[in-house]
């Protein structure tokens, strides 16, 4: 019986001295550790990348470009090669077609670096 009440309280003593005894030394150089900007990947491996570069193609450029206000408004199989679209209009790749006049402005109530 009485062993039993003495059980929590010896391991609680118990733990409470294996984490005294456990080594604080790095402590004393944390702040040194974490100010320093000459400390760099310790104890980790050495950087590398193992993505093989792939066939990449760049987009930039003009493109014809077509803008509806609804999915009712978009026009079927626009996507053909042979699909007329003489009468569309032009924007410059990489952009973003607010910035070249359709759809909404996307700065309403804040004012841009720049003119939208």
């Amino acid at each position: 019986m009485n062993l039993r009440k003495l059980f929590l309280p010896l391991c609680s003593v118990a733990l409470c001295l294996q984490s005294y005894a456990q080594d604080k030394s790095f402590l004393k150089d944390m702040l040194w550790y974490i100010d320093n900007p000459s400390v760099f990947e310790k104890g980790q491996e050495e950087g590398h990348a193992w993505h093989m570069p792939e066939k990449s193609m760049l987009l930039n450029g003009t493109w014809k470009f077509f803008w509806c206000d609804t999915p009712e408004g978009i026009l079927a199989h626009f996507f053909n090669p042979e699909f007329p679209d003489k009468q569309w209009g032009d924007i410059k790749v990489p952009s973003n077609w607010e910035m070249q006049g359709y759809g909404d402005k996307l700065f309403r109530n804040v004012s841009a670096p720049f003119g939208v």
